[in-house]
């Protein structure tokens, strides 16, 4: 588990059809961690937990599951995680 610290840029929910015909629902948010230009999706398996506005400063705790598709299957990859010089 790692903790994400950072500004929330956009929290999307949309509505999709899977494969076996029923409807799902899929919420992402968007944050830009402290210090950083480039903002982190994060799925949210809890579609009405509130964690704030646009804007706003979130701190929330994440497990992180790197993958990636080749030839259209999904395979796992590696995650590169740095600590900044102070």
């Amino acid at each position: 588990m790692f903790t994400l610290n950072g500004i929330l840029k956009k929290d999307e929910s949309k509505e999709y059809n899977r494969k076996d015909g029923t409807i799902g629902y899929q919420r992402t948010l968007y944050i830009e961690p402290i210090g950083s230009i480039y903002p982190v999706a994060v799925s949210v398996s809890d579609l009405d937990a509130e964690y704030g506005k646009h804007g706003d400063t979130v701190s929330i705790e994440v497990s992180v599951f790197p993958f990636t598709y080749v030839d259209g299957k999904r395979r796992r990859a590696y995650s590169s995680v740095y600590i900044p010089k102070k």
